[in-house]
């Protein structure tokens, strides 16, 4: 694939549901249900908020991603390093995105070395896919990791001015990340192999889940605005109140967002959905 070819392609696939689901759907509905009541000028939050992702919207994932991909490819075709001497590069400028006020740059940069890990985890997946034994040993290590990596963490003190230990708690947790996703890879593959994909349910989600990411969060917006309307502010100060709007939210925004990705599907928006 060409430079261009991949600008063009991950540009309708991550650029343009970006920009139509942000000005036809998240924009809308964040608006009815008064997320702009205490504005002082929602055009400007709009646009800086929602389009150039430095308030707070779900879709900051896509321009990051389309960003992401971008130099990730400049790094593999010019690149002549180690892979590990890149991470090692990557993983520095992930820790210094926490200075980066823009938000679509600091994302970009703190994700890098993610991408890349999971780039440099292809390479070795189907041979660690082969052997079992690697499979449980690997499962059973990073469970513990998970485990001891809090512990270890809480017991670094926080010294102002020693930026020593702030690195150490952030290789940590990256540590523990990291750790977390091979689990997690390890239980989906071993899922894979199971009867549950064939499920038709199962099926239908796998199916939209991109359009599962596309329209749920901003549904919440409206949820809560008219729980408000309904039950007044008792609905957050209760137990009850809480527990019952938390499981309404994830019930309701999985099934409308499933039912818009299965109909945009069938209309064929291939690109928002």
């Amino acid at each position: 694939m060409t430079y261009g070819h991949l600008i063009k392609d991950k540009a309708k696939k991550l650029l343009i549901p970006f920009l139509i689901v942000t000005l036809l759907y998240s924009v809308p509905l964040k608006y009815i249900s008064g997320y702009y009541n205490a504005s002082n000028n929602v055009i400007k939050d709009i646009f800086i908020g929602q389009f150039l992702i430095q308030g707070n919207t779900h879709l900051w994932y896509l321009p990051t991603l389309f960003s992401v991909f971008v130099i990730v490819y400049l790094i593999e075709k010019y690149n002549k390093l180690n892979s590990v001497v890149v991470l090692a590069v990557l993983f520095v400028v992930s820790f210094m995105s926490i200075k980066m006020p823009i938000i679509i740059v600091r994302q970009t940069m703190l994700y890098l070395f993610w991408f890349y890990l999971g780039c440099c985890f292809e390479d070795i997946r189907d041979r660690i896919n082969k052997k079992s034994k690697i499979f449980i040993c690997l499962f059973f290590v990073n469970i513990m990791i998970l485990i001891i990596t809090p512990i270890i963490s809480d017991r670094i003190p926080n010294y102002p001015g020693l930026d020593i230990f702030a690195i150490i708690k952030k290789t940590i947790s990256y540590l523990s990340a990291i750790s977390g996703c091979l689990c997690v890879y390890i239980i989906s593959y071993k899922t894979s192999k199971t009867a549950i994909l064939k499920n038709s349910l199962i099926k239908m989600v796998r199916y939209n889940t991109f359009g599962l990411y596309l329209y749920s969060e901003t549904l919440n917006y409206v949820i809560l605005s008219i729980a408000t309307v309904i039950f007044g502010n008792i609905v957050f100060v209760t137990n009850m109140g809480a527990a019952g709007l938390c499981f309404a939210r994830i019930g309701i925004t999985f099934i409308v967002a499933l039912v818009i990705s299965v109909i945009l599907h069938k209309l064929k928006f291939k690109y928002l959905c």
